[in-house]
C-alpha cells in the first residue's frame, strides 16, 4: 500500500475473491491493513505496526488489483475525507456534494477504476457495509465512488482492519472470465482546497 503521495505501508495485502449465493456471483476485494490505534499526540489514528500517521484529508492507496476484468485501486482516509481547511468550508455550503452523507465521517473509502467503467458496488469496513450503488467513472473524481461510513470508530475497532468493496454487477455485461483486463491509466486527483465552493458571507 502507499500513503499520501507515495510513502510505503508495510501490510496492505489485497485479495479478490469470487463469491456465490444461489445463482448469483460477484467479486469481493479485501484490503487488509492491520490495526490502527490513537496517535497520542493528536486526534488522529495511526497504523500500530509502523506508527504511520495519516492526517485529515490524506489517504492511503492499495496495490493495483483486477476486478471484473479491469484494474483498480482502493483508497482509505483513516482520519477523515476533508482536511482541517476544507471541512468548515464544505459544511457551511449546503450545496456541496458529500456523497449523500450529511454528517462528518471519521473515515472514507474510495474505489478508483478506469474511465468508462460502470459497476454496482457495495463498500465495507469490518462488519459495516454501505448501500448498493451504481457508479460510472469518467475523467473526474466523483463522490459516488467514495463511501463515508455513518458509524463510529469504536464500532469497527478490531485488531485486524479489513476493508474494501463488493462489485455486484458489471453493466458492461461481461463476466470476469470474458472481460479483458484494462489498466487504470490515471487515478483522478482529489479536488484541491481552492476548488471547493467558498463560504458565503
Amino acid at each position: 500500500a502507499t500513503v499520501g503521495d507515495g510513502g510505503a505501508s508495510p501490510d496492505g495485502s489485497v485479495m479478490v475473491r469470487t463469491m456465490r449465493r444461489g445463482g448469483e456471483a460477484w467479486e469481493r476485494v479485501e484490503w487488509r491493513l492491520g490495526k490502527f490505534e490513537p496517535d497520542g499526540c493528536s486526534d488522529n489514528l495511526k497504523l500500530k505496526k509502523t506508527g504511520i500517521v495519516v492526517s485529515k484529508g490524506q489517504s492511503m492507496s492499495s496495490h493495483a488489483f483486477t476486478v471484473m476484468g479491469s484494474e483498480g485501486r482502493l483508497r482509505f482516509w483513516p482520519n477523515g475525507f476533508y482536511n482541517k481547511t476544507q471541512e468548515p468550508r464544505v459544511f457551511i455550503d449546503a450545496k456541496c456534494n458529500r456523497g449523500g452523507n450529511q454528517q462528518r465521517s471519521w473515515c472514507a473509502i474510495g474505489l478508483f477504476m478506469p474511465e468508462g467503467s460502470h459497476l454496482q458496488v457495495r463498500f465495507f469496513l469490518s462488519n459495516c457495509r454501505s448501500e448498493r450503488r451504481q457508479v460510472y467513472w469518467n475523467s473526474h473524481c466523483s463522490m459516488d465512488q467514495t463511501w463515508l461510513p455513518d458509524v463510529t470508530h469504536e464500532a469497527v475497532c478490531t485488531d485486524d482492519w479489513v476493508l474494501g468493496v463488493e462489485v455486484l454487477r458489471n453493466f458492461r455485461q461481461l463476466s470476469p472470465r470474458e472481460a479483458s483486463p484494462r489498466a487504470a491509466s490515471k487515478i483522478a486527483p482529489l479536488p484541491a482546497v481552492s476548488a471547493l465552493p467558498s463560504a458565503r458571507a
